[in-house]
């Protein structure tokens, strides 16, 4: 019923977390995705010791990053479902159980997503991302989208209809929701069924600036100046943030 789409690069300090949290569902039917984006660590090394049959196994010779992996994923996909998630996270064990439930019982959902506990370098609980509920084009363009993004389960046959744009080296989903929102049916689930890691602080307010460039093409690319407008004043809002951050030696 299930593919799981997991694309990794260099993770070999969370890998063997992110694949055991798959393989130990409480939900077995599932094939396993897995694509290594040209690592030069030992995560190669890592995921050819799993023998598990459920497992199928991809490797780039060079990086081409997340959405190209991505879309390289749904296209050899064979199941109904398509779920999403990311090397350094770990599923709580009824994640798929309780999203496959979900889309059977609701037909005319195309992706459903949830909260995510997160988690730091070491593993310990520091929060919880709560994931939106509007689903106005003016609450995605203001948050980082609609959905936690590893949290992402959906029908295949839309992920197969509406790629990722593999121009976007971040924030990929973002623009993949601004561009299909009005005529798709999203929907959050109001649990966590991740834990979802971040790094330092600083590090974490880094990537997101960085994502935050990437969104202001995304809004560019698929809308009109209002929202655009309200995606740079967020851009230097965190960038105000981690300038102070900085200063103070955070």
């Amino acid at each position: 019923m299930i593919s799981i789409g997991l694309a990794f690069y260099n993770n070999e300090k969370y890998l063997r977390y992110a694949v055991d949290s798959i393989l130990n569902q409480d939900y077995v039917d599932f094939e396993l995705l897995v694509i290594d984006d040209g690592s030069t660590d030992s995560s190669k090394d890592i995921i050819l010791e799993y023998k598990d049959k459920r497992i199928v196994k991809f490797r780039n010779d060079k990086r081409l990053g997340l959405a190209a992996c991505m879309n390289f994923l749904i296209d050899r996909s064979t199941r109904k479902y398509f779920c999403r998630m990311d090397a350094d996270d770990i599923m709580m064990v009824n994640r798929l159980s309780l999203q496959l439930d979900f889309m059977e019982t609701n037909p005319d959902i195309d992706v459903v997503g949830s909260n995510a506990d997160i988690i730091d370098e070491s593993g310990n609980c520091i929060g919880k991302r709560v994931a939106i509920s509007d689903l106005s084009t003016l609450a995605i363009c203001t948050r980082y989208g609609y959905f936690v993004h590893p949290t992402v389960f959906g029908r295949t046959i839309w992920f197969k209809k509406n790629k990722y744009d593999i121009r976007f080296l971040r924030g990929q989903d973002y623009e993949l929701w601004l561009r299909t929102v009005n005529f798709s049916k999203f929907k959050n689930l109001n649990e966590s069924l991740i834990f979802y890691r971040v790094g330092s602080k600083r590090n974490y307010l880094k990537k997101k600036i960085f994502s935050l460039r990437y969104r202001i093409m995304a809004c560019r690319k698929n809308l009109g100046f209002f929202y655009l407008f309200h995606v740079v004043r967020a851009y230097y809002t965190l960038h105000k943030k981690f300038n102070q951050d900085k200063k103070n030696g955070k």
